[in-house]
């Protein structure tokens, strides 16, 4: 993104925060890789937070970033921005197999020490462990790993998303009874260190009808100014049949079509078929609109959907204080395997 569009668009931004009277303003950096391209993010900072102050406003920053930069970059990251959100797998050996780097080199050193400058620093550190079959049963030890190592506010356990790339990798996403075991036990360790251990579908302490930016009047820039509702390319939501293309930036305004903005809405708030007599239906919200439409049958469920839901019970089980019955539960294979596929939670039609 060139630096006038990047002014243009913080002026756009600030002039919808002033119309709304808002107290606060939210700036997130995502791509790609942000670092790609420093200068757009330095400018950013510095500009946005000079409107903030000129407003006595409070501003968020937030970055999503393989961590791949200098230690000067991760020392400035550090000290100016409030959450980051770092993608680390685990321990050497998993992060080199599931991100390598395209000219071959180990990136796994820079990306560790980049860790530990920011986990020291004042910013929210928030790792990001991207899950396959590969390294399902290595959970526990990947977030022993972490404990030791960093000072984290929160670890996301995530399921690879099967691409092109991804499966020509070897890497699949791991069975949906193995991560929910998993997953429950480094909860366990990671909250006993005061981290909370986050997976993106289940988490029960929120109320929402949408798990995403879609439908919550985010707006995500690229480039040349479009403005999306959906961080996802173009083309992933274009071959799903949405239209997510709220707009364009003309003249340092959001030109914004009413009438996409209001289906944008309409669809984050309405109930997805497969998803309405699950009980996850209100955290979860059906997951991704691009990857999940959710236009199943009722109570057709996919390993998606049966990891939420396996997952959402322990997390209940452990809010109750009982974590021991949550471990019990989930070595019972009958117990497990009817729950995942039930098709209806309501307590009227359960046997």
């Amino acid at each position: 993104m060139s630096l006038p569009m990047v002014k243009q668009v913080i002026d756009a931004y600030f002039e919808i925060l002033d119309e709304e009277k808002s107290e606060r303003a939210d700036i997130q950096f995502f791509g790609g890789e942000p670092f790609y391209s420093p200068e757009v993010v330095y400018f950013s900072v510095v500009y946005a937070r000079r409107k903030a102050e000129e407003r006595a406003m409070d501003i968020h920053f937030e970055v999503t970033t393989n961590g791949i930069f200098s230690a000067d970059v991760a020392a400035w990251v550090a000290d100016h921005f409030d959450a980051v959100i770092l993608s680390l797998d685990g321990p050497m050996d998993i992060q080199e197999s599931q991100r390598p780097a395209r000219n071959g080199k180990p990136v796994f050193p820079i990306v560790y020490n980049n860790a530990k400058i920011i986990s020291s620093g004042s910013a929210d550190l928030i790792l990001r462990s991207c899950i396959s079959q590969k390294t399902a049963r290595r959970i526990m030890e990947i977030t022993a790993w972490i404990v030791e190592e960093f000072h984290p506010k929160a670890v996301c356990f995530e399921s690879v998303h099967p691409t092109g790339q991804s499966k020509k990798a070897g890497l699949f996403p791991p069975g949906p009874v193995e991560f929910a075991r998993q997953f429950h036990a480094s909860a366990r360790i990671l909250e006993a260190h005061g981290i909370a251990a986050v997976h993106s579908t289940t988490d029960v302490s929120i109320c929402r009808t949408t798990i995403c930016p879609v439908g919550r009047n985010a707006l995500i820039i690229s480039p040349d100014g479009a403005v999306d509702a959906c961080y996802l390319p173009e083309k992933a939501w274009r071959d799903a049949g949405l239209e997510f293309r709220l707009g364009k930036v003309r003249a340092g305004k959001f030109d914004i079509n009413e009438n996409v903005l209001q289906g944008i809405r309409r669809l984050a708030n309405g109930d997805k078929p497969s998803c309405v007599n699950c009980l996850c239906r209100y955290h979860c919200a059906g997951g991704c609109h691009v990857r999940q439409n959710g236009n199943r049958s009722i109570g057709r469920y996919d390993n998606t959907c049966m990891q939420t839901r396996l997952v959402t019970i322990t997390n209940l089980l452990r809010r109750l204080n009982e974590n021991d019955l949550a471990t019990e539960w989930l070595t019972d294979e009958a117990a497990m395997a009817r729950f995942a596929c039930q098709s209806s939670d309501h307590i009227s039609e359960m046997a």
